[in-house]
C-alpha cells in the first residue's frame, strides 16, 4: 500500500486524496464545510466541462443547452441553461471532470449540482434528473428521483437547491442528465458541480 496523503485546498476547504495505482482504500479525511464546495476553477485546477444533448432537440424550437463553460468559471452566479420543450425524448447532459493527475474525491463525499428551476415543481424535476459519478471515464454510481439527496437552504434563495447523493465509491467526475418532462417546457439553470 502506497501511503495516501491529503491535500488541503485553503480556498475551498475541499480535500483531495492522492491515490496509488493499486486503488487502495483512501484515507478518511475530515471536512470542515457545511455546504457543498463548488467545483470551479477558483477552487480546483484541471477542471473540464463536457456536454451533450440527445433526442429531438432543435434550437429553432427553443430547445437547447447553453453556456456550459460557466459551470467552472469561478463566478458562482453564472450558470448553464438546459432548456427543453414540451414533449419527451430530450436529454441534456453536463459533466465536470477533474483531470488533475493522481487525485480523486473520496467515496462518502456528496456529489451533485446546484440547480434552479422556476417552471416545474422540485419533485417533478428530480424525477427527470440523473446524477452520476465517474473515475477515469468509467461509471461509478448513478442516482435519480427520490434516491437523490436534496439540500435546500434559505441562503441559496427560492427554487435553488443542491441535487446529488452521498457516494460509496471514489470519483473524479460528476455528471447531471436532465430529461424533458411530458407536457412541460422547462428551463433548468445549472450553476456548478459540488462536493464536500
Amino acid at each position: 500500500l502506497k501511503s495516501a496523503t491529503a491535500t488541503y485546498n485553503p480556498i475551498s476547504f475541499a480535500f483531495l486524496i492522492e491515490r496509488s495505482s493499486s486503488y487502495s482504500a483512501p484515507a478518511i479525511v475530515p471536512c470542515n464545510t457545511d455546504l457543498p464546495v463548488p467545483l470551479t476553477n477558483s477552487n480546483f485546477d484541471g477542471l473540464v466541462v463536457t456536454s451533450n444533448t440527445s433526442g429531438g432537440c432543435l434550437n429553432i424550437l427553443g430547445c437547447y443547452l447553453s453556456n456550459d463553460e460557466r459551470l467552472i468559471d469561478g463566478d458562482e452566479t453564472n450558470y448553464a441553461s438546459a432548456v427543453t420543450v414540451v414533449g419527451v425524448g430530450v436529454t441534456h447532459t453536463l459533466r465536470v471532470t477533474d483531470n488533475t493527475s493522481n487525485e480523486y474525491y473520496a467515496g462518502g463525499s456528496y456529489a451533485g449540482f446546484l440547480i434552479e428551476n422556476t417552471s416545474v415543481l422540485q419533485a417533478s424535476l428530480l424525477s427527470n434528473i440523473v446524477i452520476s459519478t465517474y473515475l477515469e471515464g468509467d461509471l461509478q454510481e448513478s442516482n435519480s428521483g427520490s434516491s437523490l439527496a436534496v439540500m435546500n437552504t434559505t441562503l441559496l434563495g427560492a427554487n435553488k437547491y443542491y441535487a446529488g447523493f452521498y457516494t460509496a465509491q471514489n470519483f473524479d467526475a460528476i455528471e447531471i442528465s436532465i430529461s424533458s418532462i411530458l407536457g412541460v417546457e422547462s428551463t433548468t439553470r445549472v450553476y456548478h458541480a459540488v462536493t464536500n
